[in-house]
């Protein structure tokens, strides 16, 4: 014990990450408590339905945390990689914003998987499928900036205000670079998606683009390393997500 106390004494690294941690710690158990009463004042488990036994579960900090972020900021333009509870969620906050006479907005959703996109429109409350378009698209090896990653063969032709990350797997990248894929046998390597930059110069100015990055750490060095304009990038690891904000 004496001995770890003084470590940490010619070390103040030490302490600094600790009280980082545990600070971290309270804002997730708090940040988690605030999405589950968000979560039951806006009925969301209402539209959830079920689908596939084998689908991920929900995550309701999650999918709290983009319909928060859609109502609030009166997104027009959403485009999500992947597919799944999250797509019905920001629907929702669509329709609620359109509801309520907001700028009425559309969510653009891009998968390589056409059984996820058949189970998540299957299940989708029918007064919620006027919000959604779908593009079941190949993902594939590719380059950038000399950076091994992947990209999908067909992207939404528009200009996003939000974007969601969270998609493709691993075992939907197809091909490789010399020897090099994403599939997790035999590679087991992380998820690079590129596709974000693809977008990044023509987004409006004055548009409060934000980026949500569900996990994916390698994914979100990548992009800090190549997107060119000005963000405030946030890394929240307790909670497994990270965002970049537009400063323009």
């Amino acid at each position: 014990m004496l001995a770890k106390v003084a470590r940490a004494i010619r070390n103040p690294t030490i302490i600094r990450r600790k009280l980082r941690w545990h600070r971290e710690l309270l804002t997730k158990k708090r940040e988690i408590a605030r999405a589950k009463k968000y979560f039951t004042e806006n009925k969301l488990g209402e539209v959830l339905g079920l689908g596939d036994a084998n689908e991920f579960p929900p995550v309701v900090f999650d999918l709290v945390n983009l319909h928060r972020e859609i109502r609030r900021r009166q997104s027009r333009y959403v485009l999500e990689f992947g597919v799944g509870f999250s797509t019905i969620v920001m629907c929702d906050a669509l329709h609620k914003n359109a509801v309520e006479g907001r700028r009425e907005g559309r969510l653009w959703v891009v998968d390589a998987s056409k059984h996820w996109i058949e189970n998540t429109c299957e299940k989708m409350p029918e007064h919620l499928k006027k919000y959604c378009e779908f593009t079941r698209s190949r993902a594939e090896v590719s380059l950038y900036n000399g950076e091994l990653c992947h990209t999908f063969e067909n992207l939404p032709d528009i200009s996003p205000d939000l974007i969601y990350l969270d998609g493709p797997g691993g075992d939907d990248v197809e091909g490789d670079y010399k020897g090099l894929g994403f599939k997790t046998v035999p590679y087991k390597r992380t998820v690079v998606s590129a596709d974000v930059l693809f977008y990044e110069s023509t987004i409006a100015k004055g548009s409060r683009f934000l980026l949500i990055v569900d996990g994916r750490y390698n994914n979100v060095q990548f992009l800090k390393r190549n997107l060119k304009r000005k963000y405030i990038v946030k890394e929240f690891t307790e909670l497994k997500y990270s965002t970049f904000e537009l400063l323009e």
